[in-house]
């Protein structure tokens, strides 16, 4: 039988170590993080420590310990447990703006990210839209001519375009959210952003206020999805063990133990961590209601929608249909379940052709697009190893080990969630091992971090934590949240100026 303190002797120092050897690497080393003749993550020649905003982050990281400790350990009513985790999300809304602002170029590094046409594309391909009906019901045909030199247009589906447009259109014809920038944030920012603008740094970019207006404004709404993402996450893990606890600490190491989100937050990447926390709570709520097809239902739409997004939630309906189904095939209920999901998905795609958008042939040409840059990028077949790296330094200690302590605790315990976690590595595998995968995995998997958050909180949730472990588990928190401090100052990761 596995040793009931297998966590505290073995996995947590692992947690511990790692992430130190991890910050040691970043700040102090000039070590490849790639293989250099495919690619490997650029560092700042020279850097500037951002002191002030390393003592904000501090301070708020403090406080969130102390609510974890006094009112997330010791809460006596769900009342409690909930103010204790918003609070703490509340601060660690304030550490992101701080992370942010601690970078070379601060904020307007992601302001400039989502403008940038090699950056993403997005908001300068909505800018630059006429027609909107006609634009997306031809999508198809602009993805099956490959034209598109950013290479993020022509391997995705049109959700990030959509979004963005439809920010630029409120912003054209609202002063709200204009209003609300600089309500909440500095006036240089905005000063640094029309400087840039006035020298041209923006190509293929309207001059355009509205345009600029809503980059700035996609950052925030991304900060808010961040936050939203981190509390579904949460309700996830608790809706998805029948013991709950350690509220807290859950909350505190789902705010600062996961670097990725608000590494790259400029890349809209953080809009697929909300969406795969979206399905993953819906996910939850499923899992434990006796009948709760609707929940399927919406899970299979929300999976839907998010693949207009990104092709990459296919590894989440993979993941999802598994758990649903195959975990226990014998029970009719569970092939119900997976034709709520599986209709829900269906009806997204019925109403994508009702409105002229060819999603199928989208998702063809996307893909096919997606293969055609992976085989001209010519990387080769030596990235596992370097895949593993970069998502521990990406995806976080926490996120690595606590499954694999897991799936060495339950196997004899818990038959079934034993094979959630199999399904879970097994997608995981699959995509670290994916040519569609390699190089950025700590980005790239943004979409399924959730599941595997989601998995590694409820197992916290359900542990009673001695004094130590409780600790040892506060300072995975605190080295993460310094790994992903050094991280922003250190490496290139929107602007490769």
């Amino acid at each position: 039988m596995v040793p009931p303190n297998r966590l505290k002797k073995i996995y947590l120092p692992l947690m511990i170590i790692s992430a130190t050897l991890l910050c040691l690497i970043i700040y102090f080393t000039n070590v490849p993080l790639g293989i250099v003749k495919d690619w490997t993550w650029g560092r700042h020649v020279t850097s500037i420590f951002p002191v002030y905003e390393l003592a904000a982050i501090s301070i708020f990281f403090i406080i969130s310990v102390v609510i974890a400790y006094k009112a997330g350990r010791y809460a006596k009513s769900v009342n409690e447990a909930i103010i204790c985790i918003l609070l703490i999300l509340g601060c660690g809304a304030f550490i992101d703006y701080y992370i942010l602002q601690s970078g070379k170029f601060g904020l307007n590094e992601n302001i400039f990210g989502v403008l940038d046409k090699y950056t993403g594309g997005y908001m300068t391909e909505a800018a630059n839209i006429k027609e909107p009906g006609q634009y997306f019901r031809s999508f198809h045909v602009k993805l099956s001519k490959d034209e598109d030199k950013s290479n993020h247009v022509d391997v995705h589906p049109p959700g990030n375009i959509m979004l963005s447009y439809a920010v630029l259109q409120w912003c054209r014809r609202s002063k709200v959210p204009d209003k609300i920038l600089h309500a909440v944030l500095p006036g240089a920012i905005f000063e640094e952003l029309d400087t840039a603008r006035k020298d041209g740094v923006f190509n293929g970019v309207p001059d355009e206020n509205a345009v600029f207006t809503a980059g700035a404004f996609m950052v925030l709404i991304s900060l808010i999805c961040l936050t939203l993402a981190r509390l579904l996450i949460i309700a996830a893990s608790l809706a998805l063990c029948r013991q709950c606890g350690n509220f807290g600490l859950t909350a505190l190491l789902t705010a600062t133990a996961v670097p990725a989100p608000i590494l790259f937050l400029g890349h809209y990447d953080v809009l697929m961590f909300f969406l795969g926390a979206i399905c993953c709570f819906l996910f939850s709520l499923g899992e434990n209601s006796k009948r709760g097809y609707w929940w399927d239902i919406a899970t299979g739409i929300a999976l839907g929608c998010a693949v207009l997004f990104s092709l990459a939630f296919s590894g989440m309906i993979l993941f999802v249909i598994a758990c649903v189904g195959i975990s226990r095939p014998m029970d009719r209920r569970n092939w119900y379940r997976i034709a709520a999901v599986t209709g829900g998905g269906l009806a997204v795609v019925a109403l994508c052709y009702l409105c002229g958008i060819h999603i199928i042939e989208i998702c063809y040409y996307a893909s096919r697009n997606n293969s055609r840059y992976f085989a001209e990028s010519g990387r080769s077949m030596f990235w596992p190893p370097f895949n593993i790296l970069d998502y521990l330094i990406f995806g976080g200690v926490f996120l690595f080990f606590m499954p694999l302590n897991e799936i060495s605790r339950i196997k004899l315990k818990n038959p079934c969630r034993f094979k959630i976690y199999i399904f879970y590595f097994s997608v995981l595998l699959l995509l670290f091992i994916s040519p569609f995968s390699r190089g950025e995995m700590g980005r790239l998997l943004l979409f399924f971090m959730p599941a595997g958050l989601m998995l590694s909180l409820a197992a916290v949730a359900r542990k009673k934590l001695d004094n130590a472990s409780w600790w040892m588990f506060t300072s995975v928190a605190a080295i993460s949240l310094l790994l992903t401090f050094l991280i922003r100052i250190i490496l290139k990761l929107i602007m490769i100026l």
